[in-house]
């Protein structure tokens, strides 16, 4: 889902524990263009795959002490039976106790960023809305394209209130680098 939203793959390193994995997206892919997946669906009722499938909207949603949930709205071109079976992995989720969020001065790299106090966070949401359109053309039924429109990136921070730091920040508009770091 990541490389579908940003367009580009990561950066992928395994650590020292067999088949865990640090990813890192250090830029993201500068087109309007949109990545593109095959969905597959397999229910009671229908087997099928989704070409085309580009991600329109993706959310982070935390909740102190809860899951970090994330959801997302997908478009894609008209189902097609199909005989997938997909298969799932087990794997562990991700809980608000690992995760922290950083600040630095704009345009502060990786290291900088690392090395900044966490914040005393205790709500925290992102939204990405890529505004995709999917182009269809005369004399076929087919979806033949996928782009990105406006792009649009909200994001909520609750925290303790417990000095002037944050409200200086924003009063005099000072821009920041962010980090978001989920590990586990």
């Amino acid at each position: 889902e990541f490389t579908l939203l940003h367009g580009v793959n990561p950066t992928s390193v395994q650590r020292t524990s067999t088949g865990v994995y640090d990813h890192t997206w250090d830029m993201v892919l500068n087109s309007n263009t949109a990545k593109t997946a095959t969905i597959a669906e397999n229910e009671p009722n229908f087997i099928g795959r989704y070409a085309g499938a580009v991600i329109d909207s993706w959310d982070l949603e935390t909740e102190l002490g809860d899951f970090i949930k994330r959801k997302f709205a997908l478009q894609a071109r008209p189902s097609v039976t199909a005989s997938d079976s997909p298969t799932y992995t087990d794997q562990e989720e991700f809980m608000t106790d690992m995760m922290n969020v950083r600040l630095a001065a704009e345009g502060a790299v990786d290291a900088t960023l690392d090395a900044a106090t966490p914040l005393k966070i205790t709500g925290f949401s992102l939204g990405i809305k890529k505004n995709a359109e999917v182009a269809q053309y005369y004399g076929s039924k087919a979806v033949a394209d996928a782009a990105s429109k406006s792009i649009a990136i909200e994001g909520e921070i609750e925290m303790y209130y417990d000095d002037r730091a944050m409200y200086t920040l924003a009063n005099n508009n000072t821009a920041q680098a962010m980090a978001v770091n989920i590990l586990n």
